[in-house]
Protein backbone atom coordinates (compact mmCIF):
# COMPACT_ATOMS: atom_id res chain seq x y z
CA UNK A 1 0.00 0.00 0.00
CA UNK A 2 1.12 3.56 -0.65
CA UNK A 3 -0.03 6.61 1.26
CA UNK A 4 0.41 10.32 0.64
CA UNK A 5 -0.43 12.95 3.22
CA UNK A 6 -0.26 16.74 3.01
CA UNK A 7 -1.16 18.97 5.93
CA UNK A 8 -0.91 22.70 6.46
CA UNK A 9 -1.87 25.24 9.10
CA UNK A 10 -1.71 28.93 9.90
CA UNK A 11 -1.81 30.16 13.50
CA UNK A 12 -2.23 33.89 14.14
CA UNK A 13 -1.60 35.09 17.71
CA UNK A 14 -1.47 38.64 19.04
CA UNK A 15 0.08 39.27 22.45
CA UNK A 16 -0.94 42.44 24.27
CA UNK A 17 1.05 44.17 27.02
CA UNK A 18 0.48 47.34 29.03
CA UNK A 19 1.51 50.60 27.32
CA UNK A 20 5.17 51.57 27.32
CA UNK A 21 6.64 53.25 30.37
CA UNK A 22 8.87 56.07 29.16
CA UNK A 23 11.49 57.58 31.47
CA UNK A 24 13.17 60.55 29.78
CA UNK A 25 14.84 61.35 33.09
CA UNK A 26 16.98 58.22 32.91
CA UNK A 27 16.54 56.63 29.48
CA UNK A 28 17.01 59.67 27.23
CA UNK A 29 19.03 62.88 27.50
CA UNK A 30 17.84 66.24 28.85
CA UNK A 31 16.52 67.35 25.46
CA UNK A 32 13.54 65.01 25.98
CA UNK A 33 12.56 66.40 29.41
CA UNK A 34 9.41 68.49 29.51
CA UNK A 35 10.43 71.97 28.27
CA UNK A 36 9.60 75.32 29.90
CA UNK A 37 6.68 76.20 27.66
CA UNK A 38 3.20 77.39 28.45
CA UNK A 39 0.60 76.90 31.14
CA UNK A 40 1.23 73.20 31.60
CA UNK A 41 4.83 73.84 32.68
CA UNK A 42 3.75 76.64 35.03
CA UNK A 43 1.11 74.41 36.60
CA UNK A 44 3.57 71.59 37.35
CA UNK A 45 6.24 74.03 38.52
CA UNK A 46 3.81 75.64 40.97
CA UNK A 47 2.78 72.27 42.43
CA UNK A 48 6.42 71.34 42.92
CA UNK A 49 7.18 74.73 44.47
CA UNK A 50 4.26 74.36 46.88
CA UNK A 51 5.63 71.01 48.03
CA UNK A 52 9.39 71.53 48.02
CA UNK A 53 9.62 75.30 48.20
CA UNK A 54 10.48 77.62 45.34
CA UNK A 55 14.01 78.07 46.63
CA UNK A 56 14.68 74.40 45.85
CA UNK A 57 13.68 74.76 42.19
CA UNK A 58 15.07 76.41 39.09
CA UNK A 59 12.24 77.98 37.11
CA UNK A 60 12.78 77.49 33.40
CA UNK A 61 14.73 74.25 33.75
CA UNK A 62 13.18 71.23 32.00
CA UNK A 63 11.37 68.65 34.16
CA UNK A 64 12.32 64.98 34.29
CA UNK A 65 9.46 62.51 34.62
CA UNK A 66 8.33 58.93 34.16
CA UNK A 67 5.23 58.41 32.04
CA UNK A 68 3.02 55.44 31.26
CA UNK A 69 2.12 56.32 27.68
CA UNK A 70 -1.58 55.51 27.55
CA UNK A 71 -1.79 57.61 24.37
CA UNK A 72 0.60 55.18 22.67
CA UNK A 73 -1.92 52.39 23.04
CA UNK A 74 -1.21 48.89 24.36
CA UNK A 75 1.94 47.23 23.07
CA UNK A 76 1.01 44.46 20.69
CA UNK A 77 3.13 41.85 18.92
CA UNK A 78 1.52 39.68 16.26
CA UNK A 79 3.04 36.28 15.46
CA UNK A 80 1.93 34.36 12.38
CA UNK A 81 3.12 30.76 12.05
CA UNK A 82 2.77 28.83 8.79
CA UNK A 83 3.47 25.11 8.92
CA UNK A 84 3.23 22.28 6.41
CA UNK A 85 4.15 18.62 6.20
CA UNK A 86 4.29 16.21 3.27
CA UNK A 87 4.56 12.45 3.83
CA UNK A 88 4.92 9.57 1.38
CA UNK A 89 4.86 6.10 2.90
CA UNK A 90 4.75 2.47 1.80
CA UNK A 91 3.84 -0.57 3.87
CA UNK A 92 3.16 -4.21 3.25
CA UNK A 93 4.61 -7.68 3.73
CA UNK A 94 7.61 -9.53 2.41
CA UNK A 95 7.04 -13.15 3.33
CA UNK A 96 6.08 -13.14 7.01
CA UNK A 97 7.66 -9.74 7.68
CA UNK A 98 5.82 -6.42 7.84
CA UNK A 99 7.66 -3.44 6.42
CA UNK A 100 7.05 0.31 6.67
CA UNK A 101 8.96 2.96 4.71
CA UNK A 102 8.40 6.70 4.93
CA UNK A 103 9.81 9.90 3.46
CA UNK A 104 8.67 13.25 4.83
CA UNK A 105 9.51 16.92 4.88
CA UNK A 106 8.05 19.37 7.39
CA UNK A 107 8.62 23.07 7.81
CA UNK A 108 7.40 25.80 10.13
CA UNK A 109 7.97 29.52 9.67
CA UNK A 110 7.01 32.15 12.24
CA UNK A 111 7.14 35.91 11.86
CA UNK A 112 6.61 38.33 14.75
CA UNK A 113 5.55 41.86 13.85
CA UNK A 114 5.08 45.00 15.94
CA UNK A 115 1.59 46.41 15.98
CA UNK A 116 0.35 49.22 18.23
CA UNK A 117 2.22 50.76 21.14
CA UNK A 118 5.76 51.01 19.73
CA UNK A 119 7.58 54.06 18.34
CA UNK A 120 10.85 54.66 16.55
CA UNK A 121 13.31 55.88 19.19
CA UNK A 122 14.56 59.03 17.44
CA UNK A 123 11.05 60.16 16.47
CA UNK A 124 9.82 59.49 20.02
CA UNK A 125 12.66 61.56 21.49
CA UNK A 126 11.85 64.46 19.15
CA UNK A 127 8.16 64.27 20.05
CA UNK A 128 8.85 64.25 23.80
CA UNK A 129 11.14 67.27 23.55
CA UNK A 130 8.81 69.27 21.35
CA UNK A 131 6.60 70.55 24.15
CA UNK A 132 3.49 69.19 22.39
CA UNK A 133 3.43 66.01 24.51
CA UNK A 134 2.13 66.88 27.97
CA UNK A 135 2.54 63.86 30.28
CA UNK A 136 0.97 65.79 33.18
CA UNK A 137 -2.50 66.01 31.66
CA UNK A 138 -5.45 65.23 33.88
CA UNK A 139 -7.34 61.96 33.25
CA UNK A 140 -9.65 62.38 30.27
CA UNK A 141 -7.76 65.38 28.89
CA UNK A 142 -6.86 64.71 25.27
CA UNK A 143 -3.42 65.00 23.76
CA UNK A 144 -3.05 68.06 21.57
CA UNK A 145 -3.51 67.71 17.81
CA UNK A 146 0.20 68.43 17.31
CA UNK A 147 1.08 65.78 19.89
CA UNK A 148 -1.19 63.21 18.26
CA UNK A 149 0.41 63.89 14.87
CA UNK A 150 3.93 63.49 16.29
CA UNK A 151 3.08 60.19 18.01
CA UNK A 152 1.38 58.85 14.86
CA UNK A 153 4.45 59.75 12.78
CA UNK A 154 6.69 57.95 15.27
CA UNK A 155 4.65 54.71 15.15
CA UNK A 156 6.66 51.56 14.33
CA UNK A 157 3.60 49.46 13.54
CA UNK A 158 4.40 46.91 10.86
CA UNK A 159 8.07 46.41 11.71
CA UNK A 160 9.07 42.74 11.76
CA UNK A 161 10.83 41.76 14.98
CA UNK A 162 12.20 38.52 13.61
CA UNK A 163 11.45 35.54 11.42
CA UNK A 164 12.47 31.95 12.12
CA UNK A 165 12.21 28.83 9.98
CA UNK A 166 12.67 25.23 11.06
CA UNK A 167 12.71 22.35 8.56
CA UNK A 168 13.14 18.61 8.99
CA UNK A 169 13.60 16.11 6.15
CA UNK A 170 13.30 12.49 7.28
CA UNK A 171 13.58 9.00 5.86
CA UNK A 172 12.73 6.01 8.03
CA UNK A 173 12.23 2.33 7.42
CA UNK A 174 11.36 -0.57 9.69
CA UNK A 175 10.59 -4.27 9.55
CA UNK A 176 8.87 -6.48 12.12
CA UNK A 177 8.05 -10.16 12.32
CA UNK A 178 8.66 -13.51 13.96
CA UNK A 179 12.10 -15.10 13.85
CA UNK A 180 10.81 -18.67 13.60
CA UNK A 181 11.94 -19.72 17.08
CA UNK A 182 9.46 -20.55 19.81
CA UNK A 183 9.76 -19.94 23.53
CA UNK A 184 7.45 -21.46 26.20
CA UNK A 185 5.18 -18.41 25.90
CA UNK A 186 5.09 -18.16 22.09
CA UNK A 187 7.10 -17.08 19.08
CA UNK A 188 10.18 -14.86 19.38
CA UNK A 189 9.60 -11.60 17.48
CA UNK A 190 11.88 -8.82 16.33
CA UNK A 191 11.61 -5.28 14.96
CA UNK A 192 14.42 -3.19 13.48
CA UNK A 193 14.71 0.07 11.63
CA UNK A 194 16.71 3.10 10.59
CA UNK A 195 16.04 6.83 10.87
CA UNK A 196 17.85 9.43 8.75
CA UNK A 197 17.13 13.14 9.36
CA UNK A 198 18.38 16.49 8.20
CA UNK A 199 17.51 19.40 10.49
CA UNK A 200 17.67 22.98 9.19
CA UNK A 201 17.19 26.21 11.12
CA UNK A 202 17.42 29.91 10.33
CA UNK A 203 16.57 33.06 12.27
CA UNK A 204 16.46 36.59 10.86
CA UNK A 205 15.92 39.93 12.52
CA UNK A 206 14.57 42.99 10.76
CA UNK A 207 17.14 45.25 9.08
CA UNK A 208 15.05 48.33 9.85
CA UNK A 209 15.85 47.92 13.55
CA UNK A 210 19.50 48.77 12.77
CA UNK A 211 18.89 52.04 10.94
CA UNK A 212 15.70 53.02 12.77
CA UNK A 213 15.73 51.50 16.27
CA UNK A 214 12.39 51.07 18.01
CA UNK A 215 12.08 52.06 21.66
CA UNK A 216 11.75 49.15 24.09
CA UNK A 217 11.02 46.59 21.37
CA UNK A 218 12.37 43.07 22.01
CA UNK A 219 14.59 42.81 18.94
CA UNK A 220 16.96 39.87 18.83
CA UNK A 221 19.62 40.87 16.32
CA UNK A 222 22.38 39.11 18.26
CA UNK A 223 20.88 35.70 17.54
CA UNK A 224 20.52 35.97 13.77
CA UNK A 225 21.46 32.71 12.05
CA UNK A 226 21.63 32.72 8.26
CA UNK A 227 21.14 28.97 8.25
CA UNK A 228 22.52 26.03 10.20
CA UNK A 229 22.03 22.32 9.55
CA UNK A 230 22.92 18.96 11.03
CA UNK A 231 22.46 15.36 9.99
CA UNK A 232 21.20 12.62 12.28
CA UNK A 233 21.56 8.89 11.65
CA UNK A 234 19.94 6.31 13.90
CA UNK A 235 19.19 2.59 14.01
CA UNK A 236 17.23 0.47 16.46
CA UNK A 237 16.46 -3.14 17.17
CA UNK A 238 13.88 -4.65 19.51
CA UNK A 239 13.18 -8.25 20.61
CA UNK A 240 9.96 -9.51 22.16
CA UNK A 241 10.54 -12.64 24.28
CA UNK A 242 7.45 -14.46 25.60
CA UNK A 243 9.37 -16.42 28.24
CA UNK A 244 6.19 -17.94 29.69
CA UNK A 245 2.49 -17.76 28.92
CA UNK A 246 2.16 -15.03 31.54
CA UNK A 247 5.63 -13.44 31.38
CA UNK A 248 6.93 -11.22 28.57
CA UNK A 249 10.32 -9.58 28.24
CA UNK A 250 11.30 -6.86 25.75
CA UNK A 251 14.91 -5.96 24.94
CA UNK A 252 15.69 -2.94 22.77
CA UNK A 253 18.57 -0.68 21.83
CA UNK A 254 18.97 2.49 19.77
CA UNK A 255 22.10 3.95 18.20
CA UNK A 256 22.19 7.66 17.26
CA UNK A 257 24.89 9.70 15.59
CA UNK A 258 24.65 13.50 15.43
CA UNK A 259 26.95 15.72 13.41
CA UNK A 260 29.26 17.47 15.84
CA UNK A 261 28.46 15.26 18.84
CA UNK A 262 29.53 11.76 17.91
CA UNK A 263 27.39 8.74 18.71
CA UNK A 264 25.48 7.28 21.64
CA UNK A 265 23.81 3.94 22.30
CA UNK A 266 20.83 3.67 24.65
CA UNK A 267 19.26 0.40 25.83
CA UNK A 268 15.79 -0.38 27.11
CA UNK A 269 14.49 -3.43 28.96
CA UNK A 270 10.90 -3.98 30.07
CA UNK A 271 8.75 -6.82 31.34
CA UNK A 272 5.10 -7.68 31.95
CA UNK A 273 3.98 -10.45 34.32
CA UNK A 274 0.30 -11.47 34.54
CA UNK A 275 -0.24 -13.98 37.39
CA UNK A 276 -4.04 -13.85 36.89
CA UNK A 277 -6.46 -12.46 34.32
CA UNK A 278 -7.24 -9.42 36.51
CA UNK A 279 -3.73 -8.55 37.76
CA UNK A 280 -0.52 -7.67 35.94
CA UNK A 281 2.87 -6.29 36.97
CA UNK A 282 5.11 -4.26 34.68
CA UNK A 283 8.44 -2.47 34.78
CA UNK A 284 11.07 -0.87 32.57
CA UNK A 285 14.58 0.61 32.55
CA UNK A 286 16.10 2.79 29.82
CA UNK A 287 18.60 5.54 29.16
CA UNK A 288 18.32 8.59 26.94
CA UNK A 289 20.06 11.71 25.74
CA UNK A 290 19.26 15.16 24.36
CA UNK A 291 21.57 17.20 22.15
CA UNK A 292 21.70 21.01 22.47
CA UNK A 293 19.29 23.01 20.34
CA UNK A 294 20.52 25.28 17.55
CA UNK A 295 19.82 28.30 19.77
CA UNK A 296 21.82 26.89 22.66
CA UNK A 297 24.72 26.25 20.30
CA UNK A 298 24.73 29.26 18.01
CA UNK A 299 22.92 32.16 19.69
CA UNK A 300 24.99 35.34 19.51
CA UNK A 301 26.60 36.83 22.60
CA UNK A 302 24.55 39.56 24.29
CA UNK A 303 26.02 41.91 26.92
CA UNK A 304 23.90 43.16 29.81
CA UNK A 305 25.26 45.15 32.73
CA UNK A 306 24.71 43.83 36.23
CA UNK A 307 22.50 46.56 37.68
CA UNK A 308 22.50 45.62 41.36
CA UNK A 309 24.80 47.01 44.06
CA UNK A 310 25.05 43.77 46.03
CA UNK A 311 27.74 41.91 44.01
CA UNK A 312 31.41 41.73 44.98
CA UNK A 313 34.47 39.91 43.62
CA UNK A 314 34.13 36.27 44.79
CA UNK A 315 37.93 35.89 44.74
CA UNK A 316 38.36 38.48 47.50
CA UNK A 317 34.94 38.34 49.12
CA UNK A 318 33.57 34.86 49.99
CA UNK A 319 29.92 34.71 49.01
CA UNK A 320 30.38 37.79 46.76
CA UNK A 321 28.01 39.82 48.95
CA UNK A 322 29.00 43.48 48.64
CA UNK A 323 29.82 45.29 51.90
CA UNK A 324 31.71 48.61 51.79
CA UNK A 325 32.91 48.06 55.36
CA UNK A 326 34.88 44.93 54.43
CA UNK A 327 38.06 45.17 52.41
CA UNK A 328 37.72 43.27 49.12
CA UNK A 329 33.92 43.33 49.23
CA UNK A 330 33.40 46.57 47.34
CA UNK A 331 30.42 46.52 44.94
CA UNK A 332 31.12 45.70 41.29
CA UNK A 333 28.86 46.09 38.24
CA UNK A 334 30.42 44.08 35.40
CA UNK A 335 28.76 43.23 32.11
CA UNK A 336 27.12 39.79 31.87
CA UNK A 337 27.45 37.68 28.72
CA UNK A 338 24.53 35.55 27.54
CA UNK A 339 24.27 33.38 24.44
CA UNK A 340 25.19 30.06 22.88
CA UNK A 341 28.27 27.85 23.13
CA UNK A 342 29.43 25.48 20.41
CA UNK A 343 31.26 23.24 22.90
CA UNK A 344 28.11 22.09 24.75
CA UNK A 345 27.66 18.37 25.32
CA UNK A 346 24.39 16.38 25.22
CA UNK A 347 22.27 15.91 28.33
CA UNK A 348 21.86 12.34 29.55
CA UNK A 349 19.12 10.57 31.46
CA UNK A 350 18.04 7.26 32.94
CA UNK A 351 14.47 6.15 33.56
CA UNK A 352 13.05 3.40 35.78
CA UNK A 353 9.48 2.34 36.47
CA UNK A 354 7.58 -0.44 38.22
CA UNK A 355 3.84 -0.82 38.53
CA UNK A 356 0.70 -2.89 38.45
CA UNK A 357 -2.57 -3.01 36.50
CA UNK A 358 -5.67 -4.16 38.38
CA UNK A 359 -9.01 -5.04 36.72
CA UNK A 360 -11.06 -7.16 39.16
CA UNK A 361 -14.37 -6.20 37.51
CA UNK A 362 -15.48 -5.25 34.02
CA UNK A 363 -16.60 -1.84 35.33
CA UNK A 364 -13.43 -1.03 37.24
CA UNK A 365 -9.74 -0.89 36.34
CA UNK A 366 -6.76 0.84 37.88
CA UNK A 367 -3.04 1.23 37.24
CA UNK A 368 -0.41 2.29 39.76
CA UNK A 369 3.18 2.99 38.69
CA UNK A 370 6.31 4.12 40.52
CA UNK A 371 8.84 5.98 38.36
CA UNK A 372 12.24 7.60 38.60
CA UNK A 373 13.98 9.99 36.17
CA UNK A 374 17.55 11.13 36.66
CA UNK A 375 19.10 13.78 34.40
CA UNK A 376 22.78 14.64 34.24
CA UNK A 377 24.95 17.13 32.38
CA UNK A 378 21.91 19.37 32.03
CA UNK A 379 22.07 22.42 29.75
CA UNK A 380 21.14 25.79 31.25
CA UNK A 381 22.23 29.41 31.37
CA UNK A 382 24.92 29.61 34.03
CA UNK A 383 23.12 30.62 37.26
CA UNK A 384 24.97 33.46 38.98
CA UNK A 385 24.61 31.82 42.40
CA UNK A 386 26.33 28.69 41.06
CA UNK A 387 29.20 30.72 39.57
CA UNK A 388 29.62 32.41 42.97
CA UNK A 389 29.31 29.39 45.25
CA UNK A 390 31.66 27.28 43.12
CA UNK A 391 34.01 30.04 42.09
CA UNK A 392 37.02 27.70 42.15
CA UNK A 393 35.36 25.58 39.43
CA UNK A 394 34.11 28.50 37.32
CA UNK A 395 37.01 30.94 37.64
CA UNK A 396 37.25 31.24 33.86
CA UNK A 397 33.69 32.59 33.77
CA UNK A 398 34.85 35.68 35.68
CA UNK A 399 36.71 37.66 32.99
CA UNK A 400 39.28 40.17 34.23
CA UNK A 401 41.31 42.98 32.69
CA UNK A 402 45.09 43.38 32.95
CA UNK A 403 44.78 44.88 36.44
CA UNK A 404 42.76 41.93 37.70
CA UNK A 405 39.40 43.74 37.88
CA UNK A 406 36.31 41.80 36.79
CA UNK A 407 34.89 43.28 33.59
CA UNK A 408 32.55 40.50 32.44
CA UNK A 409 30.72 37.44 33.81
CA UNK A 410 30.27 34.66 31.25
CA UNK A 411 26.75 33.32 31.83
CA UNK A 412 26.32 31.57 28.51
CA UNK A 413 24.86 28.06 28.40
CA UNK A 414 26.78 25.39 30.31
CA UNK A 415 26.55 21.68 31.08
CA UNK A 416 26.22 21.56 34.82
CA UNK A 417 24.58 19.32 37.40
CA UNK A 418 21.35 17.44 37.17
CA UNK A 419 18.12 16.42 38.85
CA UNK A 420 16.55 13.34 40.44
CA UNK A 421 12.78 12.89 40.45
CA UNK A 422 10.61 10.07 41.77
CA UNK A 423 6.87 9.74 41.93
CA UNK A 424 3.76 7.59 41.67
CA UNK A 425 1.20 7.77 38.87
CA UNK A 426 -2.40 6.68 39.43
CA UNK A 427 -5.05 6.10 36.78
CA UNK A 428 -8.46 4.64 37.69
CA UNK A 429 -11.77 4.17 35.87
CA UNK A 430 -15.20 3.26 37.20
CA UNK A 431 -18.25 2.92 34.93
CA UNK A 432 -21.97 2.27 35.36
CA UNK A 433 -25.53 2.97 34.18
CA UNK A 434 -27.70 5.90 35.25
CA UNK A 435 -31.07 7.21 33.97
CA UNK A 436 -30.84 5.23 30.76
CA UNK A 437 -27.30 6.38 30.00
CA UNK A 438 -23.71 5.41 30.72
CA UNK A 439 -21.52 7.18 33.29
CA UNK A 440 -17.78 7.11 33.83
CA UNK A 441 -15.63 8.32 36.72
CA UNK A 442 -11.98 8.82 35.80
CA UNK A 443 -9.09 9.83 38.08
CA UNK A 444 -5.59 10.59 36.86
CA UNK A 445 -3.19 11.71 39.57
CA UNK A 446 0.51 12.22 40.16
CA UNK A 447 2.20 12.09 43.57
CA UNK A 448 5.76 13.42 43.64
CA UNK A 449 7.92 11.89 46.36
CA UNK A 450 11.40 13.16 45.44
CA UNK A 451 12.79 16.23 43.68
CA UNK A 452 16.48 16.87 44.21
CA UNK A 453 18.98 18.87 42.19
CA UNK A 454 22.72 19.49 42.16
CA UNK A 455 24.74 22.30 40.65
CA UNK A 456 27.72 20.12 39.71
CA UNK A 457 28.05 16.45 38.80
CA UNK A 458 30.53 15.82 41.61
CA UNK A 459 28.22 17.24 44.31
CA UNK A 460 25.58 15.35 46.28
CA UNK A 461 21.94 16.11 45.64
CA UNK A 462 20.17 18.83 47.62
CA UNK A 463 17.54 18.14 50.25
CA UNK A 464 14.16 17.08 48.92
CA UNK A 465 12.50 20.11 47.28
CA UNK A 466 9.01 18.65 46.85
CA UNK A 467 6.46 21.26 47.89
CA UNK A 468 9.03 24.07 47.72
CA UNK A 469 9.30 26.96 45.27
CA UNK A 470 11.87 26.19 42.56
CA UNK A 471 12.69 28.96 40.11
CA UNK A 472 14.10 26.66 37.45
CA UNK A 473 12.86 23.26 36.22
CA UNK A 474 9.22 22.40 36.81
CA UNK A 475 7.52 23.40 40.04
CA UNK A 476 7.62 20.22 42.22
CA UNK A 477 4.06 20.00 43.51
CA UNK A 478 3.40 17.17 45.93
CA UNK A 479 0.08 16.13 44.36
CA UNK A 480 -1.93 17.03 41.30
CA UNK A 481 -4.89 15.31 39.68
CA UNK A 482 -7.70 15.54 37.18
CA UNK A 483 -10.99 14.00 38.30
CA UNK A 484 -13.73 13.71 35.71
CA UNK A 485 -17.33 12.56 35.71
CA UNK A 486 -19.08 12.03 32.38
CA UNK A 487 -22.56 10.85 31.43
CA UNK A 488 -23.86 10.12 27.93
CA UNK A 489 -27.20 9.11 26.54
CA UNK A 490 -27.92 8.92 22.84
CA UNK A 491 -26.38 11.92 21.08
CA UNK A 492 -25.92 13.89 24.31
CA UNK A 493 -22.77 13.81 26.43
CA UNK A 494 -21.98 15.78 29.61
CA UNK A 495 -18.64 16.10 31.35
CA UNK A 496 -17.67 17.74 34.65
CA UNK A 497 -13.96 17.91 35.48
CA UNK A 498 -12.04 18.94 38.57
CA UNK A 499 -8.41 20.06 38.13
CA UNK A 500 -6.42 20.19 41.37
CA UNK A 501 -2.90 21.42 42.19
CA UNK A 502 -1.58 21.21 45.74
CA UNK A 503 -0.06 24.22 47.49
CA UNK A 504 3.62 24.75 48.16
CA UNK A 505 6.09 26.87 50.13
CA UNK A 506 6.47 30.25 48.46
CA UNK A 507 9.76 31.88 47.54
CA UNK A 508 10.81 34.07 50.44
CA UNK A 509 10.90 37.76 49.40
CA UNK A 510 14.32 39.39 49.35
CA UNK A 511 13.40 41.81 52.14
CA UNK A 512 12.47 38.89 54.39
CA UNK A 513 15.63 36.99 53.48
CA UNK A 514 17.96 39.86 54.31
CA UNK A 515 15.94 40.90 57.36
CA UNK A 516 15.16 44.44 56.18
CA UNK A 517 11.38 44.18 56.11
CA UNK A 518 8.74 41.52 56.73
CA UNK A 519 5.25 42.39 55.44
CA UNK A 520 2.61 42.11 58.14
CA UNK A 521 0.50 39.73 56.04
CA UNK A 522 3.39 37.65 54.66
CA UNK A 523 2.30 34.01 54.36
CA UNK A 524 4.93 31.48 53.23
CA UNK A 525 2.25 28.96 52.19
CA UNK A 526 0.70 29.21 48.73
CA UNK A 527 -2.87 27.90 48.71
CA UNK A 528 -4.13 24.87 46.81
CA UNK A 529 -5.62 25.58 43.39
CA UNK A 530 -8.83 23.88 42.22
CA UNK A 531 -10.76 24.51 39.00
CA UNK A 532 -14.00 23.02 37.67
CA UNK A 533 -14.78 22.74 33.96
CA UNK A 534 -17.98 21.62 32.21
CA UNK A 535 -18.74 20.58 28.64
CA UNK A 536 -21.80 19.47 26.70
CA UNK A 537 -21.71 17.88 23.22
CA UNK A 538 -24.42 16.88 20.77
CA UNK A 539 -23.87 14.50 17.82
CA UNK A 540 -27.44 14.05 16.60
CA UNK A 541 -26.83 15.70 13.23
CA UNK A 542 -25.18 13.72 10.46
CA UNK A 543 -21.47 14.63 10.16
CA UNK A 544 -21.88 17.47 12.66
CA UNK A 545 -20.72 17.76 16.26
CA UNK A 546 -21.79 20.68 18.43
CA UNK A 547 -20.18 21.52 21.74
CA UNK A 548 -20.49 24.05 24.55
CA UNK A 549 -18.17 24.40 27.51
CA UNK A 550 -17.37 26.52 30.55
CA UNK A 551 -13.80 26.72 31.80
CA UNK A 552 -13.28 27.69 35.44
CA UNK A 553 -16.98 27.58 36.33
CA UNK A 554 -16.56 29.41 39.64
CA UNK A 555 -14.21 32.09 38.23
CA UNK A 556 -11.49 31.07 40.68
CA UNK A 557 -8.51 33.41 41.00
CA UNK A 558 -4.97 32.00 41.07
CA UNK A 559 -3.51 31.71 44.58
CA UNK A 560 -1.23 34.61 45.46
CA UNK A 561 2.51 34.02 45.27
CA UNK A 562 5.30 36.47 46.09
CA UNK A 563 7.92 34.98 43.77
CA UNK A 564 10.45 37.42 42.32
CA UNK A 565 8.80 38.83 39.21
CA UNK A 566 12.20 39.79 37.80
CA UNK A 567 12.98 36.10 37.34
CA UNK A 568 9.59 34.51 36.65
CA UNK A 569 6.63 35.41 34.49
CA UNK A 570 3.47 36.64 36.11
CA UNK A 571 2.78 39.18 38.81
CA UNK A 572 1.45 37.70 42.02
CA UNK A 573 0.62 34.32 40.41
CA UNK A 574 2.59 31.30 39.20
CA UNK A 575 2.12 30.58 35.47
CA UNK A 576 3.45 27.02 35.82
CA UNK A 577 0.41 26.21 37.97
CA UNK A 578 -2.36 28.75 37.53
CA UNK A 579 -4.30 30.61 34.84
CA UNK A 580 -5.26 34.25 35.58
CA UNK A 581 -7.88 34.58 32.84
CA UNK A 582 -10.88 33.52 34.93
CA UNK A 583 -14.11 32.04 33.61
CA UNK A 584 -14.28 31.41 29.87
CA UNK A 585 -16.92 30.04 27.50
CA UNK A 586 -16.23 27.72 24.58
CA UNK A 587 -18.42 27.06 21.55
CA UNK A 588 -17.33 24.24 19.25
CA UNK A 589 -18.66 23.26 15.83
CA UNK A 590 -17.16 20.32 13.92
CA UNK A 591 -18.03 19.03 10.47
CA UNK A 592 -16.61 15.78 9.09
CA UNK A 593 -16.40 15.22 5.35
Amino acid sequence: QAHFELTGSRVDVTKTFEPNQISPGSTFDITTWYPATGAAYDSIYQQLADYFGASQLDYGAPIAYRWRCIDCGPRQIQTVSDSWRALLSFNGMIGNWDYDIGLSRASSKSTSTLRSGYQYTDALKAALGSGHINPFRLPGEALSAEGQALMAAASASGVDLYTGTSTVTQFDASIAGELGWNLPGGALAMAAGIDLRREEYSFQGDSRSVTRPVFNAPFDEANVLDGVTRNVRAAFVEFHLPLLKNLELTLAGRYDRYDGFGSTTNPKISFKYRPTDWLAFRGAYSTGFKVPSFNQLYNGVVESQYTGLDLADPATCPGAQANPNITGCEAIRPDQLFGGRTDLEPEESSQRSFGMVLAPHERFNMSLDWWEIERSNTIRSAPLEVLIEYYDVFQDNWIRDASGQITHIDRRYINSGGSLMRGIELDANLTGELAGGQWRLHLNGSYLTTFRTKALEVLPYTDNLVGEYVRYYNLPLRWKHTLGFSWSRGPWAHSLTQVYRSGYKDEVPLSVRNGTYTPSNWNPDVDDYTLYNYSLTYTGFNKWKLGFGIKNIFDTDPPFTAHMNDFAAGAGWEPRVADPRGRAYVLQVEYTF
